[in-house]
């Protein structure tokens, strides 16, 4: 992992994937932080990756 802990915004996932800044389908990155949230916490007891509300998500280490 190259940045562990480090918070990124919804806007800079939506830039650094899709490489424009068009958030017209703001839902696709809720959709895609729902699916690896269920691959990486599934069978966790203690859950490693993070919503920040308001802020953006984190995977912690």
């Amino acid at each position: 992992m190259k940045h562990p802990n480090e918070v990124m915004g919804r806007e800079d996932i939506f830039v650094h994937l899709w490489d424009f800044a068009d958030m017209s389908m703001s839902n696709v990155i809720d959709v895609h932080m729902k699916n690896l949230r269920k691959k990486i916490d599934d069978g966790h007891n203690e859950k490693l990756f993070k919503t920040i509300r308001g802020v953006g998500y984190s995977i912690e280490a």
